[in-house]
C-alpha cells in the first residue's frame, strides 16, 4: 500500500509545477532574499497573521448586559473577548448567522464610535438598544481560533504560518493527501509507527511541494524574483495533472515507437518537455 501511495505522490510532484503562476505574480520576498529562505520560512510567513475588520450591529433589549469575559487589562486601549457567558451578544449570535456573530478570541475595536476608556462606557451603559461594535477577528479556522491572541500581543509564529497564503495551502493539501495516506495505511495493516513516517510524512513533504514559492533571480526590473507559488487548489490541480497524463497517454498510444524515441530515450528528454 505505501508503494501505491508513493506512486500516487510522485505522480502529483511531476504533473503539478508549482511554479507555473498563469496571473499576475504576487512578491513574497524581498530583495536579496535565498531562494531556501524564499521556498521556506518567507513563503509560509507572507501574509499571515492579518487580521479580518468587521462592523457589526447588535440590538439589545434595555437594561441587558453584553455579557462576555475581557482578557485585556483596564489600561488596554481594545478589549480581546476571552469568553462570552449570558447576555445581548448571546441573544445576538442566536439570531444571526456565523458573518454577524462576535466570537470569543475577537477584539473590540471600538463601540458606537469610541475607543480605548470612553469605550468603556459605552459597554457600561445599559439604556442604548442598538449598539455597532467594530471587532478584528483572526483568520484562523474555527477549530484552531483557541491560539488567536490579543491585538496588543500580536499573532503567534503559529497563527502567521497557519493563515498565511502557503501555510493554507498546505494545510488543505494535506489534509487530502493526509487523509489518503491515513486510509491506505489503515488498509494495509501495518503498525502505527509507520503512520507519522511514511504516509504523513510523504503527504506533508508532498504537500510542501505543491505549496511553496518560487524564485528566479533572473528576472527583469520589477517583477517579482520569489513569488507565491501555483494559485490553484488541489481540485484544479489534480485536473490539470491529469488532463497532461491523458494527453500522454493519447500520444503514446497513437504512436508508441516514435513518442519513446523522442522523449524517453532521447537525451534532451525532461520533466517539461513531457508535460509540454
Amino acid at each position: 500500500m505505501f508503494v501505491a501511495f508513493l506512486i500516487i505522490n510522485l505522480a502529483i510532484g511531476i504533473g503539478y509545477d508549482a511554479c507555473d503562476v498563469r496571473k499576475s505574480k504576487k512578491d513574497c520576498g524581498y530583495p536579496g532574499i535565498s531562494s531556501l529562505e524564499c521556498m521556506t520560512t518567507q513563503c509560509f510567513m507572507a501574509g499571515g497573521g492579518q487580521l479580518e475588520k468587521k462592523t457589526v450591529h447588535v440590538t439589545r433589549k434595555q437594561g441587558t448586559k453584553f455579557g462576555f469575559v475581557s482578557g485585556s487589562s483596564r489600561e488596554s486601549r481594545y478589549i480581546f473577548i476571552q469568553d462570552l457567558k449570558e447576555g445581548a451578544l448571546a441573544d445576538h449570535n442566536a439570531r444571526v448567522g456565523p458573518e454577524e456573530q462576535i466570537l470569543p478570541r475577537d477584539t473590540i475595536l471600538t463601540v458606537g464610535g469610541f475607543s480605548g476608556q470612553s469605550m468603556r462606557k459605552e459597554l457600561g451603559d445599559v439604556v442604548k438598544k442598538n449598539v455597532t461594535f467594530e471587532i478584528a477577528r483572526t483568520k484562523l479556522p474555527a477549530s484552531l481560533r483557541w491560539l488567536a491572541r490579543p491585538v496588543e500581543l500580536g499573532p503567534s509564529l503559529a497563527e502567521r504560518l497557519i493563515t498565511s497564503r502557503g501555510g493554507k495551502k498546505w494545510l488543505d493539501t494535506f489534509s487530502r493527501l493526509g487523509g489518503l495516506g491515513f486510509s491506505m495505511w489503515y488498509m494495509s495493516g501495518y503498525p502505527i509507527t509507520s503512520l507519522p513516517l511514511y504516509y504523513f510524512g510523504t503527504a506533508g513533504f508532498m504537500s510542501w511541494w505543491v505549496s511553496r514559492c518560487c524564485h528566479n533571480s533572473e528576472v527583469s526590473e520589477g517583477t517579482p524574483h520569489c513569488y507565491v507559488g501555483g494559485t490553484a487548489n488541489f481540485s484544479v490541480a489534480m485536473k490539470r495533472i491529469q488532463k497532461r497524463a491523458d494527453t500522454a497517454m493519447t500520444a503514446f498510444k497513437k504512436d508508441p515507437r516514435t513518442y519513446a524515441m523522442a522523449y524517453l530515450w532521447s537525451p534532451e528528454f525532461t520533466y517539461e518537455k513531457w508535460l509540454q
